[in-house]
């Protein structure tokens, strides 16, 4: 009995005829994307609770700006930077000067406008635009500009209640 089942295990192993196990495949968890997808315009809300007491020549990277696209497009850099605005014989206002670059995806072209605006509650304090910046396929677009509030402006901007924010307005289109 012993050589019989030998026999056979043998043949088996010496077979031209493989036997083979059927593969099975599952889907596993779908994988949670850190980016977010909007359609056009998307609105970003930027806190800027803590500019008032930040020193001058100082500022802050929003690098979370980095995972909301629109239409294929993100803002891949936003620099904001505190100054202050001076004039002869006034008091000093503040300016932010704005630094930053917009990126699309491979096979893609698009034309964007950025309107950025500082808000507290329903007031705008600022605000300026930047027009057709022509964003080509996995390229990144460089953009500047910058907002100015007015001193008498500060106080009410800065004051208790609703944090201040820079609202940012990404306005997309195609650009075939």
């Amino acid at each position: 009995m012993k050589s019989l089942s030998l026999l056979v295990l043998i043949a088996l192993v010496l077979s031209p005829v493989p036997l083979t196990a059927q593969v099975v495949a599952r889907q596993g968890s779908a994988a949670d994307s850190p980016l977010e997808e909007f359609k056009s315009p998307m609105v970003l809300d930027l806190p800027l609770k803590n500019f008032r007491e930040m020193p001058v020549g100082t500022g802050k990277d929003f690098k979370e700006v980095r995972k909301y696209y629109c239409e294929d497009l993100v803002l891949s850099q936003l620099l904001v930077d505190k100054r202050e605005d001076s004039h002869r014989g006034k008091p000093s206002g503040l300016r932010l000067d704005l630094h930053g670059a917009v990126w699309v995806r491979p096979s893609y072209d698009r034309l964007a406008t950025l309107r950025f605006d500082v808000v507290k509650g329903e007031k705008r304090f600022a605000t300026n635009q930047i027009f057709n910046i022509n964003a080509e396929e996995g390229q990144t677009h460089s953009f500047s500009t910058s907002l100015k509030i007015a001193a008498e402006d500060l106080d009410r901007l800065f004051a208790e209640g609703e944090a201040p924010l820079l609202r940012v307005t990404v306005t997309v289109q195609d650009n075939k």
